[in-house]
């Protein structure tokens, strides 16, 4: 059940992505200086919440993961 509303998210936000393409040659200037990433993702965090949640989840787990195993000279651990 959850697989498939990831499923679902997934392939709606793969329809909408067509709406973010555009083409450098045929775009203006100020279409390039008004693009905001930040728009972009939350349109992406509308339309999949699920998906962007668990995203959100993994990347902080991996972040926590990464300062436990940090060495004192800012390297990471090596895992066995």
């Amino acid at each position: 059940m959850v697989l498939g509303s990831f499923q679902q998210e997934l392939k709606d936000i793969m329809k909408k992505s067509s709406e973010w393409r555009f083409s450098v040659m045929y775009s203006k200037a100020e279409q390039i200086e008004e693009f905001k990433i930040e728009d972009m993702a939350l349109t992406k965090m509308e339309d999949a919440p699920r998906l962007w949640n668990t995203l959100g989840v993994l990347l902080q787990a991996n972040e926590s993961n990464l300062k436990e195993n940090r060495t004192e000279d800012g390297g990471v651990n090596a895992r066995t």
